[in-house]
């Protein structure tokens, strides 16, 4: 979880596997946030389209970055490790979240999601 702060405004961000958590704290311009907001009396999420404040996908993609540097830091042996724990239970591992969003990714930005520059 991450606390946020500009000028302005406030927010607590968490990521939970697919799903993002965002808490306005202070939001002058929280008009710019639309179809964000959950009813809380059905409980359900459902697919919509969303519009996010400009300057919001900045901060989505430097938590990307940091996320893909935390992972360039796994060791050769640990990777080693979870290609062996893959390959195991392939049928397993297929029909995973971390698989789907792995398939996700190469869909939205192609094989190069994954290869180093």
């Amino acid at each position: 979880m991450d606390i946020v702060s500009s000028a302005d405004s406030v927010f607590v961000y968490s990521k939970l596997g697919p799903v993002m958590i965002l808490g306005l704290v202070e939001m002058p311009h929280a008009d710019q946030w639309v179809g964000t907001k959950l009813d809380p009396c059905s409980g359900i999420i459902r697919p919509r389209e969303y519009v996010l404040p400009a300057g919001f996908d900045d901060f989505i993609f430097d938590k990307a970055r940091k996320t893909a540097a935390a992972q360039d830091e796994v060791s050769q042996r640990q990777k080693d490790t979870i290609d062996r724990a893959y390959r195991k239970n392939i049928d397993y591992a297929a029909k995973s979240e971390s698989f789907r969003a792995l398939d996700q990714d190469v869909r939205l930005f192609g094989k190069g999601a994954f290869s180093k520059k």
